[in-house]
């Protein structure tokens, strides 16, 4: 369990410190230990992504980092399908494959340093230049952090695209930063071969795993210019490089670390830039709300995507602490999803994991539907990301009475930090006191009645601080829109908040699922839908509004 604090650990929660400076908004309010600064850093020194490792493997040295299972075989099953169609019930057979896994194996933190450093020279060594974008299209895993880590050594910007990113959203984070180079996995390869031809700029595929020999063949046709290249390959080209040569090309914080792609609801997606600065200060906050919990004896299985800002951010803030992670995949968490082993919560048995809503909403009704069986998490659960300020996933928080629950708000231009809620106030009706890294404010939304002269406080919450991006890359119309960043540096981030007397942050709308109905009335959409998606034989869920 979570070491234990007194109530008022965090005093007063938040507190205003400047006034309202304009008609139409609140004042000023951070967290009220970190009212007279907000944090830029875990500790002194610790400047830049590189700076975290090279602190990891210098205190950590060849304790156990990183943990990894291999796929070492496959099982097919043949099951009956119900299905409904047309209201009437009908079956049909269709063919599982399931994953077999090794044990997990591991890395030590100077492994990781050393492996970090080969990858870097092997990219001088295909003359990676400075301040260029390579891209990273690839699953959670050891070697995806080794190869973020190895941009971020040489002062390479990476750009992030998830690995469930469909064909035309690849091409474009591909295209927008003008791409020579993308790391990859062997199971992605089909679909970058598709998308290749349409990438004028791109000159190299660096990939991990074994593909078939026809997927290599593929995608080599599919561009007679590509140089097609292993892992591996690329780490021996590193290692006849000096160690000096990557040395030489340390970023510095005001380098751009990545350009992190949302997923976006609609349209292309937008490439949040994102400076060491910001990671480091979301770091930094993390440890602060933290820091006196966590043990370098706690474990962490990490398998949400790297490309979503919370799980990169954690996983760089449990690097620094030198807390164990081990990788699983969400194909083969649990039992039921592998054969001929445990799943990787079994046989790993974290105290630590961290899921967006969606997850713990699974895990949630899968509990409630076997009751009597109990998993290997012990310690905590941290509930993330952006639609948790709605979901907040009803009846959670009392299916499993020793595990203890955290949650927090945020969004890729927040590195993920807007508010979160430490052990010693956790509650189920708000997101959390202020990150240390940022101040936020209240502007008011007149239109539906939500003002920050209101009891309580409520408005449009708006954020400003070291964790936050300065704005979009390549979109000049978005960071000069006055609606998305405000004249004196604030982002909006379109959610209706609410200050609590205890100083908390409770989230009670957001300004694009706000429907007026004919009499006048507003209502929120996504409450709704949290609401009813917490029976259990609703599936999922959309609610929407007709014109009648």
């Amino acid at each position: 369990m979570f070491s234990s604090k007194s109530s008022n650990y965090w005093g007063e929660g938040s507190v205003e410190v400047s006034p309202s400076q304009a008609p139409g908004e609140s004042g000023i309010r951070r967290l009220a230990k970190t009212k007279d600064r907000l944090v830029t850093q875990p500790l002194e020194g610790i400047d830049t992504m590189y700076d975290i490792l090279a602190y990891a493997a210098r205190t950590h040295g060849t304790r156990k980092a990183f943990g990894y299972r291999d796929i070492v075989g496959t099982v097919e099953e043949e099951k009956d399908v119900k299905k409904i169609v047309d209201g009437k019930e009908t079956h049909e057979k269709k063919k599982w494959t399931y994953f077999q896994l090794s044990d997990f194996q591991y890395y030590s933190f100077l492994d990781v340093k050393n492996i970090v450093s080969e990858i870097a020279r092997g990219l001088l060594a295909l003359e990676v230049r400075k301040g260029e974008v390579v891209n990273v299209y690839a699953q959670t895993s050891p070697n995806w952090q080794f190869f973020a880590q190895a941009c971020s050594m040489i002062s390479t910007t990476m750009a992030t695209a998830y690995d469930t990113l469909g064909e035309v959203g690849l091409e474009h984070s591909l295209n927008e930063p003008e791409c020579r180079l993308v790391f990859t996995n062997a199971d992605l390869l089909p679909l970058l071969t598709k998308v290749a031809p349409k990438v004028p700029t791109l000159r190299f595929v660096i990939y991990d795993g074994t593909p078939d020999a026809a997927v290599l063949d593929g995608i080599k046709a599919a561009r007679e210019d590509l140089k097609v290249i292993s892992l591996d390959e690329l780490r021996e080209l590193g290692r006849a490089q000096p160690a000096e040569l990557a040395e030489s090309r340390l970023p510095t914080k005001d380098d751009v670390a990545c350009i992190m792609y949302t997923s976006g609801s609609t349209g292309a997606p937008k490439g949040v830039v994102i400076k060491h600065s910001n990671l480091i200060a979301a770091v930094g906050s993390v440890y602060v709300l933290f820091g006196h919990h966590l043990r370098v004896d706690d474990t962490y299985l990490a398998f949400l995507p790297l490309a979503h800002i919370l799980e990169f951010v954690v996983e760089l803030c449990f690097l620094f602490i030198g807390m164990e992670q081990g990788f699983g995949r969400v194909k083969t968490l649990t039992d039921v999803s592998v054969r001929n082993c445990t799943g990787d919560i079994r046989e790993f048995r974290p105290t630590i994991m961290i899921a967006v809503p969606a997850v713990w909403e699974l895990i949630r009704k899968g509990i409630m539907s076997q009751v009597n069986h109990g998993g290997a998490l012990k310690k905590s659960v941290f509930n993330g990301a952006m639609s948790v300020k709605r979901a907040n996933v009803p009846g959670l928080k009392d299916v499993v009475d020793s595990v203890v629950f955290s949650q927090g708000y945020g969004m890729t231009e927040s590195c993920g930090m807007c508010a979160i809620l430490p052990p010693e106030v956790m509650q189920y009706s708000s997101v959390g006191l202020p990150s240390p890294s940022v101040e936020i404010k209240m502007l008011d939304v007149p239109e539906a009645g939500y003002l920050h002269t209101n009891d309580p406080p409520q408005g449009e919450v708006a954020i400003r601080g070291p964790s936050v991006t300065e704005g979009y890359y390549k979109r000049d119309d978005l960071n000069n829109d006055e609606t998305i960043f405000t004249k004196d540096g604030f982002l909006r981030t379109g959610d209706v908040g609410q200050w609590n007397k205890d100083g908390t942050l409770s989230l009670i709308d957001r300004i694009k699922n706000l429907i007026k109905l004919q009499g006048g009335e507003y209502i929120a959409l996504e409450r709704l839908e949290s609401i009813y998606k917490s029976v259990s034989f609703i599936a999922n869920i959309c609610v929407h509004a007709t014109t009648d």
